[in-house]
């Protein structure tokens, strides 16, 4: 949900001067949840690693009726090392150099476009060169009302 915010920049004479900026208040959607079109969503996946990996990919299919905010492919510094992500037409992957042992987690935003109730499918994570390290989450039903 959008909320005002404002943060001190240097004016044009050099004087303190509050611009307004881009904030929003988190709030929970839970299964079957209500969305109107245009509705951001922030969707954070949250891993809790038992041990410290290397090379991990984690996958997040796009839900039908959502597009991504901002598709630009490329590494982001929001875990606790640089994830690079692909936005691709079904699917987010983010690629982990390295996991590191406890709670991490990653974000990215969707935008709610078309009206009808929409399957969020799990996403899952893999060791690259280790098949047999899997996990994944549940699923989710969102319902894009007109």
């Amino acid at each position: 949900v959008p909320e005002k915010a404002a943060a001190s920049a240097v004016g044009p004479r050099g004087n303190v001067q509050r611009i307004g900026v881009e904030k929003y208040q988190r709030i929970e959607l839970l299964d079957t949840a209500s969305l109107m079109p245009g509705d951001l969503v922030e969707v954070e996946l949250i891993s809790e690693a038992k041990n410290d990996y290397d090379y991990v990919v984690m996958t997040d299919p796009l839900p039908a009726g959502f597009e991504y905010v901002s598709p630009v492919s490329g590494y982001r510094w929001n875990w606790r090392s640089p994830v690079y992500c692909e936005y691709r037409e079904r699917e987010a992957r983010f690629y982990v150099r390295s996991l590191a042992r406890g709670p991490g987690n990653v974000f990215y935003r969707l935008r709610a476009q078309i009206p009808g109730r929409y399957l969020a499918l799990p996403a899952s994570g893999k060791g690259v060169y280790a098949p047999e390290l899997k996990c994944n989450s549940s699923q989710e039903t969102f319902l894009v009302k007109e």
